[in-house]
């Protein structure tokens, strides 16, 4: 773990006259989907309708997780074209299909690019991750007010992000949501970044927990963890940003709801499981290096479909500490890169379809009303 480390963050201080060019978002390159170039974004398992941008009524702004782990600066640079570095073409290929694309069944999909902080930010926040992680929060906010200002035009929507996007959603939700925005929010869907009760209650005047299936303006959010395993007393460097300052979030419980039953109490069964979702690529043997230190540079992966509903699933359950636990998942390809038991990077694929459907279902409660 420290060698891997130290080959991944970089070699000198966070330096502002090093910042990479700012996104221009009136320019498609600085989108990884927009809704008539969806690009991979737009994959759905056989028999899952995608709807088509006319149709639908609302829209999603989807903010993605880490995908760079570059050493050459504290942030990405994402002027190049997505299919020519590595952090690009994960975005491209994996988590445009993965994670953004399920909610291509309800939704329009904006998804910005964005400066966003290297993977070290996390494991050694400092003054150097925390300005990193400014700056790539600079550009998520940017994004957004282009959105609002050109393509929203008073339609609902759905916020969604994972890991390092969720930490970016959370700090918009406190700082930046303008209030006269709440109505028209379906749901934040905040995954995959430890939201403690004390950070919850920073944007709690835009979105609180959700409590059911067909809640809406509300924030759905969870970790995931294999049963048995202490999720509170992994070690965990990572901060989140509220309150107007960067405060430690290991070492607290957690809020979240189970994305099986949508409780925050009762446990499911894997009977209740819909299934697992997975991007299919044309070399699945490059899918080990991705994130190894080593120069940006694409691998030429490429998504070629979405499999799925994958069965069976798991039983999962909230612990005391907010956690969410699940049982060992049987497909031993849902295992492979799992460290402490932590299901981080699964977080989205093992609830895909559970997740898609509930996006639909919360749209069609929101629309309803």
């Amino acid at each position: 773990m420290d060698m891997w480390l130290a080959g991944i963050t970089p070699r000198g201080e966070f330096d502002p006259s090093r910042y990479p060019l700012e996104p221009d978002y009136s320019d498609p390159q600085a989108w990884a989907a927009r809704p008539h170039t969806p690009g991979a974004a737009a994959f759905a398992p056989d028999g899952m309708e995608v709807i088509a941008p006319a149709e639908a009524k609302v829209d999603v702004f989807f903010v993605h997780p880490t995908t760079f782990v570059g050493t050459g600066n504290w942030n990405e640079n994402i002027s190049a074209p997505m299919e020519e570095t590595r952090a690009g073409e994960i975005v491209a290929e994996l988590i445009m299909p993965g994670q953004a694309g399920l909610f291509n069944g309800c939704s329009r999909m904006y998804a910005p690019r964005y400066r966003q902080a290297t993977l070290a930010a996390f494991f050694k926040p400092g003054e150097d991750g925390r300005s990193a992680l400014d700056l790539a929060y600079s550009d998520v906010v940017k994004a957004f007010r282009h959105y609002l200002e050109h393509d929203n035009k008073g339609r609902p929507f759905i916020l969604a992000g994972h890991s390092q996007g969720t930490c970016h959603l959370m700090r918009l939700l406190a700082e930046d949501f303008d209030p006269v925005l709440k109505p028209q929010l379906v749901a934040a869907y905040l995954l995959g970044f430890k939201i403690t009760a004390e950070a919850a209650k920073s944007f709690a005047h835009v979105a609180t927990l959700a409590k059911g299936s067909a809640d809406t303006g509300c924030f759905i959010a969870y970790d995931t963890f294999l049963e048995g395993i202490d999720a509170l007393r992994q070690p965990d460097q990572a901060e989140h940003r509220y309150d107007s300052g960067w405060k430690p979030r290991g070492g607290k419980p957690v809020v979240a709801v189970n994305p099986v039953n949508w409780s925050t109490e009762t446990s499911s069964n894997k009977a209740q499981h819909k299934g697992f979702g997975v991007v299919e690529v044309n070399n699945p043997a490059l899918l080990a290096g991705l994130y190894m230190p080593g120069p940006d540079t694409a691998l030429g992966l490429r998504a070629t479909g979405m499999q799925g509903a994958v069965l069976p699933g798991v039983a999962a359950q909230i612990s005391k500490d907010g956690f969410l636990e699940i049982s060992l998942p049987e497909q031993n390809f849902m295992n492979v890169g799992i460290f402490g038991g932590n299901y981080h990077n699964r977080d989205v694929s093992l609830f895909y379809v559970n997740l898609r459907e509930n996006a639909e279902t919360r749209v069609a409660a929101f629309l309803q009303q």
